[in-house]
């Protein structure tokens, strides 16, 4: 029997504590005895006493169980990893298997998405929001509904986690906040229990973290000024828009270089020397000060798409400087040297370490093709 449901359907559906919980009986072999028959799955789970379960091919909601929860009719720990086993059939889960996106983070890494990317992202958004349902009764149906509104909140949170910091998210971001808004204003979508208006929140939040990074993002909330919304999340982005810098006119010479920019994603020598005279056209005696030190801007310019992966590749996987330093037997300065982008105190070898130790040696082999000259300066360390 081929279940209708997948492991995305259990995560997005089914309350953090819950699954995780479940995801440690699944991997705990504590799912025994299993057995299909007439549509339904069935097991013993063992928990604290050995519980006999039962879950539908087509909702894993849909069945029972012996344990306290599973007699008050409530989905239990025990039906999601019998739901689990039906999905993986015993195979183990990975760590993305198991990584839940139940609340909107940021990315922090700086890109834009390609043709096929974006249109990938825009059929994830326009598929989630058809969770987003509206609610016109009966009553009985309600938490059912509810059940979906939290489905299509969360399924939209992993999306858009995952997205880098550019205007052009920034753009797919409102667009998706004024969406939400019509569902709950206009749409008959029940928002009482504060699902979607909760997202609403932390996508407010998200764009100004946007705004923080890069500065052109703040160009997107445009749309949102002269207007009130039933969430009244629009409040602090109207706020930035209005409060923002002027900007200093973009010529021909910043078009080429953002252009070149978005179709290498990596900075080269030309870009990096552009953006060193355009920072001491502003601050004269910066020339002087790093000459001084014997810094070179634009190496360390150029070295920071690496720092910035390393940094964000860490706290992905939840390392801490003193795990890796006893892993590798490197001091831990010499890794936040790499973080840091200290161009000139880092050691090759020490940076190829721990490339290899956060797993990113595909990107930095693309990285080092770019930037051939800066790596060779490394390596006479």
């Amino acid at each position: 029997m081929i279940s209708t449901y997948d492991l995305n359907k259990i995560k997005f559906a089914t309350d953090e504590a819950t699954f995780k919980r479940a995801v440690g009986l699944y991997e705990g072999s504590k799912v025994t005895e299993i057995e299909e028959l007439g549509g339904y799955y069935s097991a013993v789970v063992l928990g604290t006493e050995p519980y006999r379960v039962s879950v539908s091919g087509r909702n894993y909601k849909h069945g029972h169980c012996t344990c306290y929860l599973g007699q008050k009719d409530t989905l239990c720990k025990h039906m999601v990893a019998l739901a689990i086993h039906a999905v993986m059939d015993g195979k183990p889960l990975s760590d993305k298997d198991k990584q839940l996106s139940h609340h909107v983070e940021c990315s922090k890494l700086c890109g834009v998405l390609n043709k096929e990317e974006l249109e990938a992202v825009k059929k994830s958004i326009t598929e989630s929001m058809r969770y987003i349902k509206p609610y016109r009764g009966p009553s009985r149906t309600w938490f059912a509904n509810q059940d979906s509104l939290r489905e299509g909140c969360n399924r939209l949170s992993a999306i858009v986690s995952d997205l880098p910091v550019s205007r052009q998210v920034a753009d797919i971001l409102v667009k998706l906040l004024l969406r939400l808004e019509k569902k709950v204003s206009v749409g008959g979508v029940d928002d009482s229990n504060g699902i979607v208006g909760g997202l609403a929140g932390e996508l407010a939040a998200l764009l100004e973290e946007f705004a923080r990074i890069d500065p052109s993002c703040i160009d997107a909330f445009e749309p949102l000024c002269g207007k009130k919304y039933y969430f009244g999340w629009e409040d602090s982005l109207v706020r930035i828009f209005d409060e923002r810098e002027p900007r200093i006119s973009t010529g021909t010479k910043d078009i080429a270089i953002l252009n070149a920019f978005k179709k290498k994603k990596f900075i080269d020598a030309e870009m990096a020397g552009y953006i060193t005279n355009k920072i001491v056209e502003v601050m004269p005696n910066l020339k002087e000060v790093l000459g001084k030190y014997d810094i070179n801007p634009k190496d360390m310019i150029r070295f920071q798409m690496v720092s910035e992966m390393c940094r964000s590749e860490r706290e992905k996987k939840g390392l801490t400087f003193k795990q890796i330093s006893l892993n590798l037997k490197i001091p831990q300065y010499r890794l936040k040297d790499v973080e840091s982008s200290s161009v000139r105190d880092i050691d090759a070898d020490i940076l190829e370490n721990y490339i290899n130790y956060l797993g990113l040696r595909k990107w930095f082999s693309s990285w080092k093709k770019h930037n051939r000259d800066v790596y060779n300066r490394l390596s006479k360390k």
